[in-house]
């Protein structure tokens, strides 16, 4: 599958943008891909400018950021509910 094929179509456009901007030789960025099921997910993309047999390429690093945010997420939420229950047992 080509990288437009991943992303989500409202995505593609930045994602063209990205490919057309060859002013750094790297770049770091989440993005959202979408997987063979259809299911969303976030990816960290480390990608570098290279020559390749001559021709300008880019090389790419993905990385899976989805249990790495569900986990903020859960740290998130479970320090609310203790902020919360703070504020409670203070105002008792």
């Amino acid at each position: 599958m080509t990288a437009d094929q991943i992303r989500p179509e409202e995505d593609v456009e930045d994602l063209r943008k990205a490919f057309e901007d060859r002013s750094r030789n790297y770049r770091e960025r989440v993005w959202r891909h979408r997987k063979k099921n259809g299911e969303l997910i976030q990816v960290k993309v480390i990608s570098f400018n290279l020559d390749f047999d001559g021709h300008a390429a880019r090389l790419g690093v993905i990385h899976d950021m989805t249990e790495q945010l569900n986990a903020e997420e859960r740290a998130r939420e479970t320090e609310e509910r203790y902020l919360a229950l703070l504020r409670e047992r203070q105002s008792s």
